[in-house]
């Protein structure tokens, strides 16, 4: 069996530790192979996301512990990005990065947006489900 983890999520976004400790448990765990897939930022003002500002700095990062981590363990970079049912796009950030990266997760996280610009978000509050509904 291929021991692998291609869904980590980091403190860049709704994650609790930063690269290096993540990588850290993967090769203490004896896993082959992982992935960081820290959130995109959203178009729609949210605390669960990296900041864009953040982006060069996260992938910088992975790609120092890429090196740190050689022959040790292979480590990809990745992002989950949001594909917008409202606009059935993903952003024009998403776009720029995607070459950048070695994979990404596909997902779908809003509904579209409220009249106020914020999110109404598939998986955050019953409450904000709800009212997307």
């Amino acid at each position: 069996m291929i021991q692998s983890d291609y869904h980590i999520h980091l403190t860049y976004c709704d994650g609790k530790a930063s690269v290096l400790e993540m990588a850290q448990a993967a090769e203490k765990a004896g896993l082959k192979s992982i992935g960081f897939t820290s959130h995109l930022p959203l178009k729609y003002p949210n605390d669960w996301t990296m900041s864009t500002e953040a982006i060069s700095n996260y992938l910088s990062k992975i790609k120092n512990t890429q090196d740190a981590f050689e022959g040790i363990m292979a480590i990809f970079t990745g992002m989950e990005i949001d594909y917008y049912l409202d606009s059935k796009v993903v952003s024009n950030l998403a776009k720029e990065i995607m070459p950048k990266l070695d994979f990404f997760i596909g997902s779908i996280h809003t509904m579209g947006c409220f009249s106020d610009g914020t999110g109404a978000d598939i998986d955050y509050t019953l409450e904000i489900f709800t009212q997307g509904l």
